[in-house]
């Protein structure tokens, strides 16, 4: 989870990290996909980590020449600023 809160500036991201480490308990994570595929073969797969304060979502394409992944992070009790716009 580290990886996607860190792509923020230091200060929201040791903020998000204190919210994650108190959602720990509330904190999911799901597969869809092969658990023996060979590393860099055809990997179809899909994980989606999920808590209150957070939504990850991970997919690696395989479409010649150009692999590349889909992801992407979210708060959903913050979306499209909702929750600073109160402030």
């Amino acid at each position: 989870m580290g990886e996607w809160t860190g792509i923020m500036n230091d200060r929201h991201a040791a903020t998000g990290m204190a919210q994650l480490k108190a959602d720990l308990a509330y904190i999911w994570f799901g597969w869809s996909g092969s658990t023996d595929a060979e590393p860099g073969k055809d990997i179809t797969a899909y994980y989606r980590v999920q808590a209150p304060h957070l939504v990850i979502g991970y997919a690696p394409q395989n479409d010649e020449p150009a692999n590349h992944v889909h992801t992407m992070y979210r708060d959903p009790r913050n979306d499209h600023g909702e929750a600073i716009a109160k402030r």
